[in-house]
C-alpha cells in the first residue's frame, strides 16, 4: 500500500513538474529538480516566519545597540552620507563627546539608509524604523540560502538543504537575526558565508578563468562589506590565510590560489581602509600584517614551482617565512605594529578577560557552559562532529575550509557565549555533512540520486526501501522536533526594550511596560541638553529614544569614566554627589527587578537572593569591581538563612538608597516611578 501511494505521489510530482516546464518560457523542470527548488523555498519560508514571529509584540527594536545604528541610520537619511565622516556626536560620552565615524562600523546603518533612500526614489513609502525591523529578517533568511549554496559545493544538493534547513532554525543564529535586531551580525554572518563560497569557486581549477577572476572580485567585495560593518570578522582574512597556508602544505598549490588570494585579500584591505574606524593602522595590525604575509609566500612559491629539488624548495619558503615572522616581530616590538585589541585577544585567551571587569561584566562575553550548547544546537552539535569525522576520512579543499571553519568558530563560541552565532552556520554546515554521510543510503528517496554501487566482493552502499527511507525520515523530524520547538519559542519571546528587559509575564499574562514608560516621559519632559545619569547598558536607549545627553553607553569606549559612574553608585551620598557634579548631571536612572507581590512581603528586601537577577540589585557587584572596590564589603552569606545579605556599608551606597527610595529627598528627588517600580529617575539638588 505504501509503494502504491509513493508511486501516485511521484507521478503527482512528475505532472506538476511538466505544467510548471510549460510555464516557464519552455524550459523543462524534472521531478527532481522541482522537489529541490519547493524544499528550498519551504526552508526560506521556515526560515523567515521564525524570525519575523517577535513582530507580535510592537514595533520595537531588540536589544540595546540597535538603537545606535538606527541613530546613525536616520542621521545618514536626514544629513547625507558624507555628512556621516564628520558627525561629532555631543549627546554619548558627556562631556567630550565622540567622532562617531572614528568608533562605529557604517555597514549596518549605511545599508538601511541605502535601502530607505532607493525605494523612496521608487515613491515607495516606508519608515526607516519598518526597515530596521525587517533587515535582520530578510540578512538572515539570504544567509540561509548562501549556506545551501556553500553546502551543495561541499557535499552535494542534500548537504546544501540541510545545511539550510539547520542553520534556519538554529535558536543562536535566531536570536541575532530576529525581527527588530538590528545589529553588525546580520551582515557578518551572511557576508562571512558569501566570502567562502566566492572564494572556493575561485579555486576550482576547472572553471574558465574569466569565472574564476569574477568570483576573487566577488570575494574581495564580500570580505570589504563584511570588514566594514563587524569587528569580529578580522577573523575571516585570518581564516583564508590559515586554509591558503595549508594548502601550500598539502601539496595543492595552484596559480589560481594565487590570484584569488592576492585579488581577494587586496581588494578587501583596500576598501576597508576608507573606512575611519578601521584606516590605514589595520594595516598595521598584528593580525593584518600576518594576513598579507602570506603573499608573497605565495608569490615565491609560483617563481619556484619549477625548480626540480623539493628540499630546495622548501628551505626557500622556509627561509622566507622565518624572515617575515622575525620582521614582524621587530617592527611590533619597536612599537610600529599594533597588537590585538583587549576584546580581540579575550577570544583567543579567554582567561586574560578575568583581569578586566569592564569586559567580563557583559553576560554575552561569558564562557559558554555545555548546558548552552545542548540548548542552541541540539542535535546539530553531535551530527556535527560525525560531519568532521567523515570530513578527515575524504578532505580535499571544500572540506578543509569547511573543517577549519567549524573547528575554529567552535574554540571561540566555548570561549564566548556571543560567538555561538559564529559556530551557527559552520555547525550547521558540518551537520548536514555528517546526516548526509550518514544517511546516503536512504537519499535516494529524497532526491532522486544514484543507486548504491556493488562489486563482486562486497556491497558498497546497502540498498534501501521507501519503507526504510520513511522510517528514517520520520525518525530525523522527531530527532529535530527539541530544536525547532526551542527556536520557535526563543523567537517568539520579545525583545529587551518590549518586556522592559524583564522576562516574566505579569499583569494580564503581558509583559511590564516599565521601560516604555520612563523613556516616553524622558523623551516628553526632558530635552537633548539634558545630562542623565544611569549604568552603561541603558545609554543607547537613554539617547536613541529618550534623546538625552548620557555619560556611557554600551559600546565602552572609555573606562576610566564607566569606573567613574560605577562609583556614583557605589559611594555614599555625599562622595556620590561630588561627582555627579563634575558632570553637571541633571538625573540619575537606577533599574531593579523583583517580583510586585514582595513588597507584601517585606521592603526593602534583605539580600540580592530575595530578588529577580535582572536589574542593578545584581549588576552593584561589576560596578564595585570596576570602581576598583571590594565586592565582599557589601554583601554576606548568611549560613542561617542560606543566603546572601546585604551588609551596612551597602546600605549606604547611594545606589542602594536610590533603589529602595531611601534617598536624601534634599538632594535627589523622585520624579518618576514606573507602573511596577522596575525604573526610577531622580532630580538631581546641588
Amino acid at each position: 500500500m505504501s509503494r502504491k501511494v509513493l508511486r501516485v505521489g511521484l507521478s503527482g510530482a512528475k505532472r506538476v513538474a511538466s505544467i510548471l516546464g510549460r510555464l516557464s518560457l519552455g524550459i523543462p523542470i524534472s521531478s527532481k529538480r522541482f522537489v529541490e527548488i519547493s524544499a528550498i523555498l519551504l526552508i526560506l519560508f521556515t526560515a523567515f516566519t521564525i524570525r519575523f514571529l517577535p513582530t507580535r509584540w510592537g514595533p520595537y527594536l531588540a536589544e540595546y545597540d540597535t538603537y545606535f545604528h538606527y541613530r546613525m541610520a536616520n542621521y545618514v537619511v536626514e544629513n547625507g552620507f558624507q555628512a556621516w565622516f564628520t558627525w561629532y556626536d555631543p549627546l554619548t560620552w558627556y562631556p567630550k563627546g565622540i567622532n562617531v565615524s572614528a568608533t562605529a562600523y557604517p555597514g549596518v546603518a549605511f545599508s538601511a539608509a541605502l535601502i530607505y533612500l532607493f525605494l523612496k526614489a521608487l515613491g515607495i513609502n516606508i519608515s526607516l524604523l519598518s526597515i530596521a525591523m525587517f533587515f535582520p529578517v530578510v540578512m538572515g533568511t539570504l544567509a540561509c540560502l548562501a549556506l545551501y549554496f556553500l553546502g551543495k559545493d561541499i557535499g552535494g544538493k542534500e548537504v546544501g538543504l540541510f545545511a539550510a534547513f539547520f542553520l534556519a532554525i538554529n535558536s543562536a543564529f535566531i536570536s541575532r537575526t530576529s525581527m527588530g535586531f538590528f545589529d553588525n551580525e546580520n551582515i557578518g554572518i551572511l557576508g562571512m558565508i558569501l566570502t567562502f563560497l566566492c572564494f572556493l569557486r575561485s579555486i576550482e581549477e576547472e572553471k574558465p578563468l574569466r569565472n574564476r577572476l569574477s568570483y576573487a572580485l566577488a570575494t574581495g567585495l564580500s570580505l570589504s562589506y563584511v570588514t566594514v560593518s563587524w569587528g569580529a570578522t578580522r577573523y575571516v582574512p585570518v581564516m583564508l590565510a590559515l586554509f591558503t597556508f595549508l594548502m601550500i602544505l598539502r601539496g595543492d598549490y595552484s596559480r589560481s590560489l594565487l590570484v584569488s588570494y592576492t585579488t581577494s585579500i587586496g581588494l578587501s584591505y583596500f576598501f576597508s581602509s576608507f573606512a575611519p574606524v578601521l584606516g590605514l593602522r589595520y594595516l598595521r595590525e598584528i593580525s593584518s600584517l600576518l594576513v598579507l604575509s602570506l603573499i608573497p609566500i605565495l608569490i615565491c612559491h609560483e617563481l619556484m614551482k619549477k625548480t626540480e629539488k623539493t628540499s630546495n624548495r622548501i628551505v626557500l619558503i622556509g627561509t622566507i617565512i622565518i624572515v617575515l615572522i622575525g620582521g614582524i616581530w621587530f617592527l611590533e616590538s619597536g612599537g610600529y605594529v599594533s597588537s590585538l585589541a583587549t576584546k580581540f585577544w579575550g577570544v583567543i585567551n579567554p582567561f586574560s578577560r578575568t583581569q578586566t571587569p569592564l569586559v567580563e561584566s557583559v553576560a554575552e562575553h561569558r564562557r559558554s557552559s555545555w548546558a548552552s550548547f545542548f540548548r542552541d544546537f541540539g542535535v546539530i552539535l553531535s551530527l556535527s562532529l560525525m560531519g568532521s569525522y567523515f570530513s578527515l576520512r575524504r578532505i580535499d579543499s571544500k572540506k578543509l575550509l569547511a573543517l577549519l571553519y567549524f573547528i575554529t568558530s567552535l574554540y571561540f563560541a566555548g570561549s564566548m557565549i556571543r560567538l555561538t552565532l559564529i559556530l551557527s552556520a559552520a555547525a550547521s554546515l558540518m551537520a548536514a555533512y555528517g546526516l548526509v554521510e550518514l544517511a546516503r543510503p536512504f537519499m535516494g528517496i529524497l532526491f532522486g540520486g544514484p543507486k548504491p554501487l556493488e562489486s563482486r566482493r562486497r556491497r558498497l552502499m546497502p540498498r534501501t526501501s521507501p519503507e526504510v527511507g520513511a522510517v528514517f525520515l520520520i525518525a530525523l523530524l522527531l530527532i529535530s522536533t527539541p530544536t525547532v520547538f526551542y527556536s520557535v519559542e526563543a523567537a517568539y519571546s520579545p525583545g529587551s526594550l518590549a518586556m522592559s528587559a524583564v522576562p516574566a509575564q505579569l499583569a494580564g499574562g503581558g509583559y511590564p511596560q516599565d521601560w516604555i514608560e520612563a523613556l516616553t516621559w524622558i523623551k516628553n519632559n526632558l530635552d537633548s541638553k539634558t545630562v542623565v545619569v544611569s549604568w552603561w547598558d541603558y545609554g543607547h536607549w537613554l539617547t536613541g529614544i529618550g534623546d538625552v545627553t548620557t555619560l556611557s553607553d554600551g559600546r565602552t569606549l572609555n573606562g576610566t569614566q564607566i569606573s567613574l559612574v560605577a562609583k556614583m553608585f557605589m559611594y555614599n551620598q555625599t562622595g556620590s554627589l561630588q561627582l555627579l557634579g563634575r558632570f553637571n548631571a541633571d538625573y540619575i536612572l537606577v533599574f531593579l527587578a523583583y517580583n510586585p507581590s514582595q513588597r507584601q512581603k517585606g521592603w526593602p528586601p534583605t539580600g540580592p537572593d530575595e530578588m529577580w537577577p535582572l536589574g542593578e540589585n545584581v549588576k552593584w557587584y561589576w560596578m564595585a569591581q570596576i570602581a576598583g572596590l571590594n565586592a565582599s564589603d557589601y554583601v554576606v552569606y548568611n549560613q542561617a538563612y542560606k543566603q546572601q545579605l546585604w551588609t551596612a556599608k551597602f546600605k549606604e551606597t547611594t545606589l542602594y538608597n536610590l533603589m529602595f527610595e531611601k534617598a536624601d529627598p534634599e538632594h535627589f528627588e523622585l520624579v518618576f516611578y514606573s507602573s511596577f517600580g522596575f525604573v526610577l529617575i531622580y532630580k538631581i539638588k546641588y
